[in-house]
């Protein structure tokens, strides 16, 4: 299937990863398409995946999630710390987040201050079998929030 970029730059937010890197962008656009191997377009009611594993591919397996902004009854929420060096960030002031492993991106949200503290919410779908154990069907990104959303002791 191909891309369908309307549907796409609906969503608050954007991960795109590319064959030499990955960022979050306010819009994909047909130009940026070339390179694109991934991309999650998310927020609170559901998520846009499409992705292909090579760049000889024409067409992007997509596959899309709409659901509450509450996890269902299928379903769970976690809430991830970003990999930040807040230190090198601040320093650098050049509007890239640096990781303490040396890559760098964009990040959606507004102002340095307490972004040590930001996390991304993902949901994890699951099913049980026909002898009650649980498994994973699937995932998605759901959004960001701040670790006053949730307390210190958020994992």
């Amino acid at each position: 299937m191909s891309l369908e970029l309307d549907k796409i730059n609906v969503y608050p937010y954007i991960l795109a990863i590319w064959t030499d890197h990955a960022d979050f962008v306010t819009q994909l656009e047909n130009t940026d398409l070339n390179k694109l191997l991934e991309v999650r377009a998310f927020g609170p009611a559901g998520e846009y995946h499409a992705y292909r594993s090579d760049l000889g591919q024409a067409d992007f397996f997509v596959r899309v999630i709409a659901d509450e902004t509450e996890p269902p009854a299928n379903a769970f929420d976690e809430n991830q710390y970003l990999d930040i060096d807040t230190a090198r960030t601040a320093a650098a002031a050049d509007g890239w987040i640096y990781s303490t492993g040396g890559g760098r991106y964009h990040l959606p949200y507004d102002g340095l201050p307490g972004i040590h503290k930001l996390l991304l919410i993902t949901r994890t779908y699951f099913e049980f079998d026909d002898n009650g154990v649980a498994r994973k069907t699937d995932w998605r990104l759901v959004g960001f929030a701040k670790e006053e959303q949730y307390g210190a002791d958020t994992k």
